[in-house]
């Protein structure tokens, strides 16, 4: 709720400065005053160790998951058809 009447004070701020403001510029400097206030959290929450701990490790284990198929598949390929 807080966030809706923050952005909802800046855009009465703009219009009131500039009465003839189009509906659309009104809305898109709304829009940056929600991306400004919603990326300064999340900001804060990356900076967490334990959160950017967890971001490495499902990076880390995204990267092993892509890479283990083809891996399995070239080594069963090679291993299985192998002639005695």
């Amino acid at each position: 709720m807080d966030l809706s009447v923050d952005i909802t004070s800046a855009v009465y701020e703009v219009v009131e400065k500039k009465p003839a403001i189009k509906p659309w510029e009104a809305v898109k400097s709304g829009m940056n005053v929600g991306r400004a206030a919603m990326g300064t959290p999340i900001e804060h929450i990356l900076n967490y160790k334990y959160v950017a701990a967890e971001i490495i490790h499902t990076v880390i284990g995204s990267f092993g998951r892509v890479s283990v198929a083809p891996f399995t598949a070239l080594c069963a390929g090679f291993l299985l058809t192998k002639r005695k």
